[in-house]
């Protein structure tokens, strides 16, 4: 059975996400990549664009995370987001870039 989460807790969760040196979206991996590349240097290979772990994963079964599916992981989603985007600025990715990356999906 999960463990309840408080707001102390998330709270808590929220406030470290500010010192992660790092934050990707698999949603949005090509551009996860690419930040990767802009804050640590080092070149893209041809195979870290591609799903290279192949298995039972159904992308059809995929779905949008909403608040109403739990709230907490809601609000750690929407800060990462927030960062991600926040990132792709510092490093100069096109606004383009930056608006397609959306906390609804």
């Amino acid at each position: 059975d999960r463990h309840p989460v408080t707001r102390e807790m998330l709270g808590e969760a929220l406030r470290r996400m500010d010192n992660l040196t790092f934050v990707g979206l698999t949603a949005h991996w090509g551009l996860t990549v690419r930040l990767f590349h802009a804050m640590f240097g080092g070149e893209s290979w041809e195979g870290s664009l591609t799903h290279l772990r192949r298995g039972d994963y159904d992308p059809a079964s995929v779905r949008v995370l909403t608040k109403e599916d739990d709230a907490n992981d809601w609000e750690v989603w929407r800060k990462a987001v927030r960062i991600f985007r926040r990132r792709l600025r510092l490093y100069g990715f096109p606004e383009s870039a930056v608006r397609s990356v959306k906390v609804g999906g």
